[in-house]
This record gives structure tokens, sequence and C-alpha cells, in this order.
């Protein structure tokens, strides 16, 4: 939380406006990190009927919070709190901000009048453990309080408006006979994690400004407001509301990889896969928006050719990227005519270990490890022994033909094949961007367009046509093969397996190979999917973020 406080200084500091997409890595990050969340063993959520039935629901919310979870330390902490806070606006509150030193505490702690002259409430009061005026329920906002109002029989659920599995909940209930008709929360959340996600969106989206981000694979808004008093600004409220779209309404946690129950949750037929948020918010080789620039032009049903290329601009400074440098020094390593025998020269073997070292000593590849060991892949181990896998599944090569050992999964996904009139394979922007760059590969106009998320194009590389064509744009190379690589585990035999990068759903589909008995990856590839975020603005896809 301290780093948290820092960075948020840093950031307000220095920059007037924060996108939407950076919110979210932000809000994935928290996730991630966020020890004291409940795992699914630890709370129940019950939403039985919909407020439209009419009468009360016949059963709590929250029938059970487990006791080894009430016993962790900010949660503990929370609960202390329940009692030391008069719920009744107009009712005067034991001032306490000596003890509290830091700017967060301020924030959230520092009392003043929420209606007339008396002090009688705080941020934290309204958000954390909700007020009581007249016949009206004023903010609570946080399922701990919500479930311990509940077990002291003074909270009543009535039913949901909204139901998001156990992301975030939009309900009604009454709260000492006086209703709230609408009430949002996360759900499942610790209590830093609410700070931290009120306290983000209160600084970079003020006064009402709608603050997006994706908790648990849905879509969530948070609110803001602050109140003056006496010509000082304090934080009056902040309350989240459910959002358009969920990317995984079956999985409990989306990057948890501590829970028992990951390895099932991942396997689930149709269940959008885990990925991009664990390591979109680590890929510190990914291309920013000074970095790269995508040129959409022509759809192919123009009929003629794009006067310009696909990717008209790399910075120099992203080449030297040590993961972008070790790829770029691969390029010309490779034969890519199927059927010509491959013979990896002593030169070629050291690039591919370069490049394996590097990919391997990423933040994003010690997720995958750590994801793939949790959900028991043998191979993961250690991560001595799933450097040795990664290797020999990318770079083992075989006949693809049946004829002799011409190809590998790594030649073929990142860089492309050759027979007859097709290409094959070839589904990395960096590969794409650098044989239009010595004039290799002509750009015919795209397919489908997602903006700077994914893109299906049509070209033809040394005369030969790729008909649909479709890469992950602005990814780095350990990204790519981390995404393929979990995608070939959880999802093989060409399932859909099913993720949102940059704000838009994409599907990869994995295929097999057999040869002298043994399995290797044939081919592994993106397509966009149906979806795209209401802020991912696919229709602007000039530049990558």
């Amino acid at each position: 939380m301290l780093l948290l406080l820092a960075f948020f200084h840093v950031v307000s500091a220095r920059f007037l406006h924060v996108p939407d997409e950076a919110i979210n890595e932000i809000a994935y990050t928290l996730q991630l990190v966020d020890e004291n969340a409940a795992g699914p063993n630890d709370a129940i959520f019950y939403y039985q009927d919909h407020i439209k039935k009419g009468s009360n629901a016949q059963y709590r919310f929250i029938p059970c919070i487990s006791k080894s979870y009430q016993k962790k330390p900010t949660v503990l902490a929370l609960l202390h709190l329940m009692e030391e806070f008069e719920p009744q606006i107009d009712c005067s509150e034991t001032d306490s901000m000596e003890t509290f030193k830091q700017w967060l505490k301020k924030l959230w702690f520092t009392t003043f009048p929420r209606r007339k002259r008396t002090v009688d409430s705080s941020a934290f009061e309204h958000v954390f453990i909700g007020e009581l005026e007249g016949k009206k329920v004023k903010g609570l906002h946080n399922w701990i309080r919500f479930a311990y109002l509940e077990s002291k029989g003074k909270l009543d659920y009535i039913g949901f408006i909204s139901e998001r599995q156990d992301s975030v909940a939009t309900i009604s209930f009454k709260w000492s006979n006086v209703t709230k008709p609408v009430g949002g929360m996360l759900l499942g959340s610790s209590p830093e994690f609410d700070m931290a996600i009120f306290t983000l969106c209160y600084l970079f989206r003020p006064e009402g400004k709608p603050c997006r981000f994706y908790y648990k694979g849905c879509e969530v808004t948070v609110v803001s407001y602050y109140i003056q008093r006496n010509g000082q600004n304090f934080m009056s409220t902040a309350y989240p509301k459910a959002g358009d779209i969920c990317l995984t309404p079956k999985t409990h946690l989306l990057h948890d990889y501590r829970i028992p129950q990951a390895e099932a949750d991942v396997k689930k037929e149709n269940d959008t896969v885990p990925i991009y948020g664990n390591c979109s918010s680590v890929d510190v080789n990914r291309a920013a928006l000074k970095d790269v620039t995508f040129n959409y032009q022509f759809h192919v049903s123009v009929g003629k050719p794009p006067p310009e290329r696909f990717i008209t601009f790399i910075s120099q400074s992203y080449k030297k990227k040590p993961t972008v440098a070790a790829f770029l020094d691969l390029m010309n390593t490779f034969n890519p005519e199927i059927g010509s025998e491959e013979k990896p020269s002593a030169e070629q073997r050291k690039k591919v270990r370069t490049f394996i070292n590097r990919v391997m000593q990423t933040n994003v590849m010690n997720h995958t490890f750590v994801f793939l060991k949790h959900i028991g892949l043998p191979e993961a181990k250690t991560m001595k022994s799933f450097k040795k896998w990664m290797h020999n599944l990318w770079f083992d090569s075989y006949s693809r033909k049946n004829g002799p050992p011409d190809s590998s999964a790594f030649e073929h996904v990142f860089m492309g094949e050759l027979e007859n009139q097709e290409v094959h394979g070839l589904h990395n922007w960096i590969r794409l961007a650098y044989l239009e760059s010595i004039g290799a590969l002509k750009y015919s106009g795209f397919v489908i367009q997602r903006k700077d998320s994914t893109a299906s194009i049509r070209f033809k590389w040394n005369g030969k046509t790729k008909h649909t064509g479709t890469v992950l744009l602005g990814s780095s190379p350990e990204l790519d093969m981390a995404i393929y690589t979990i995608c070939y585990i959880v999802r093989p035999k060409n399932q859909d397996c099913k993720f949102f990068y940059k704000g838009c759903e994409v599907k990869v589909k994995a295929y097999e190979i057999y040869r002298h008995g043994r399995r290797h990856l044939s081919s592994t590839f993106p397509t966009p999917g149906e979806v795209c975020s209401l802020h991912s603005n696919k229709n602007n896809p000039r530049r990558s973020e």
C-alpha cells in the first residue's frame, strides 16, 4: 500500500490525464497482489431472487465467511472498526485524526459535516461503514461490512438488481428498517484493495467521471465525488457500478494462482482464460504509443493495395529492448521453405539460446511459469525444467510434410513458412514489420481491424499470398510466447482459448502434429473475437498503446 501511495503521488503530480488502459492495468496488478482477497472457500454470495419478485430474499446475501478469512490482518482490523462509528448523520464523531499521519489516512478518516454544522462523517465511514439519514441508507459499499450487519440481524437482503457472479453486486437491502434501493459493492476484495481502487479513481477520475476497469473479468465503473466544507475539499463518496461486459463469468479469482480450484477453473469449457491480466501489467517490452504506428488504410474489398505499409514506424529505442533485440537477431536464421531441411548452425543455436535466456528472465515468463506450475504442468516443477521444456516446445525441429525436419513451432508461428503459392503461419507483428521494411512483404489491406489490439490482414510475402493472417499488436515476443503456450496447455486440440487484449476479445487456437510417436506444437494463432469493451475505441486503429 505504501508503494501504491508513492505511485499516486508521482502520477497525480506529473500527469493531468491517466488513460483508461492504465487504470485497468493498475487494477489488474492490485488484484494480482491482493493477498487478503477472499478465496472461493472463504465466502458465499447467494443472489437468490431479483428485486422484481417484490419480497425479501429468503436467505442472507452473504450467509458465510470462513473463520480463517476473518483472521486475515486487514480484515480483522476492519471488523474491529465496525462498532467504532455512529451511522446516524448529525451525531458527533470522536476525531482521532492525530493517529493518522499518512495522507491516505487523512483522505479517508478526516471528519467533516455532511449536512449541517455537526462533524458527523468521513469518507471511510460513508463508503466502508455506511450512514443513516432519515429514511435513507447512505454509502455502505463494502461486502465485509454488509456480511457483518447481516450476521448481527441488522440488515435484510431484498434481492439483486444486476448479477455479476463474484465480481460486483448491485443489490437492494434494508438496514435498521431503512431501505437502500440500489447499492453496489465489489465481492471478495480485501479492505486494502477497495481503499486502493477507490483512491485511485478519486484521484484520476474526479467529480463523477467514470473510472473503468475489469475486476475478476467483469467491467466495473467507479464513481467518486468530493464535498466542500469551510473552503476545504473532502472525499465524499466512491462506489462501484456493474459495467456491461463480463469476460469470465464462472472463474472465482481471475488472477489468483493460489486457490486450489485454479486447475479446475482454468480447464472449464467456454470460460475466458486468465492470461492477459496476469502478464500485461508486467510486459515491460511491449511497444508504447511512441514506439509504433499501425496504418490500416483500406479494407481488402477495395480491391487495390494500400499505398503505404501496414507498420510504417518502429522506434529505434524499441528495437533495442532485450527480448526484441534478441528476436530481431533471429530473423535470417530460418529457411522458410517447407520441404527444405533445417540444419541449425552453431550461430543459430547460440542466437536461440540468447533469445530463450532473455525471454525466461522476464516477469511475463515468470508469471507464466507460476501459473502453469500451479495448474499442475509436470514440466513446470522448477524454472530450470520449465525453461528446458519451453525450448523443446518451441524450437524442436520436425517434418511438416513427412519429409526431412524442416519446421518448428517457433519458425511456423513467429517467422512464417512458404509452400507453393501460400504463406503458412507468421503471426507476429514484429516479424511483419521486419519483412515490410526490407521489401519482402506487401500489405494488401485489412480483413478485420481491432484498433491496436489485433489485426487480421492480407499480404504477400515473396509473391506468395496469406489471405487472412492475424497478429497481436504491440505485444512483446515473450507475451506472445506466454499466451500461445498457456492456450496450448489449457485449450488443446483446436478449442477456443478466449481472453481480452487491450479491451478486445481474442480467440487463440492451437494444433498439434505427431511425428515418430511424439507430439509437437504445430501451429497456434489468434483471431479477433466479437466483443470490444465500450472504452476500447476499436474504430481508431492508428496507434499502439
